[in-house]
């Protein structure tokens, strides 16, 4: 896997407390991070060095069941609810299968997608952004959606293959 670096500066962090009131409509009001931060944060939970190891197992666990696939894995050729599935085609003798463990994200105008993808020769995280799209609605034909979904695509193409 390659090393992912965070920022300089560190551009995450919790402006006020949860105060629904005060936020509003805005959840850029709420908290922020960084594509790099998310992509370290994926790291070490790979790893299992984020948390603690038991903690990181559930993470994936957890992310490994994620029901909405219409961003970044969104064109793969993939094992939905992958863990189960995987292990199944393991023992079945198929080693070819990609795995994925992804957590999105979205607002109105705002989409959001971390991803492992776990390939039989390597592991890859992956995490993608898109603001300030005119498209604000939120089905998975929204073009963030689709735009995502295609550097997923990129992505495997590049690297996956």
């Amino acid at each position: 896997m390659t090393r992912c670096r965070a920022a300089r500066a560190a551009r995450r962090g919790l402006h006020r407390r949860i105060e629904f009131a005060a936020i509003g409509r805005n959840s850029g009001r709420f908290a922020e991070s960084t594509p790099a931060e998310f992509a370290v944060a994926l790291e070490r939970i790979v790893r299992g060095t984020w948390v603690s190891p038991a903690a990181c197992e559930t993470i994936l666990d957890m992310v490994g069941r994620q029901q909405y696939v219409d961003l970044l894995p969104r064109y793969l050729t993939f094992a939905l609810h992958s863990r189960a599935l995987h292990s199944r085609a393991e023992a079945e003798g198929r080693t070819d299968l990609l795995r994925v463990a992804s957590k999105t994200g979205f607002t109105p105008g705002v989409r959001g997608d971390t991803a492992i993808l776990f390939w039989p020769h390597a592991t890859m995280v992956a995490v993608a952004f898109a603001r300030d799209a005119a498209d604000r609605s939120l089905g998975p034909e929204a073009e963030p959606a689709r735009l995502l979904g295609r550097v997923g695509q990129v992505i495997a193409t590049r690297f996956g293959t």
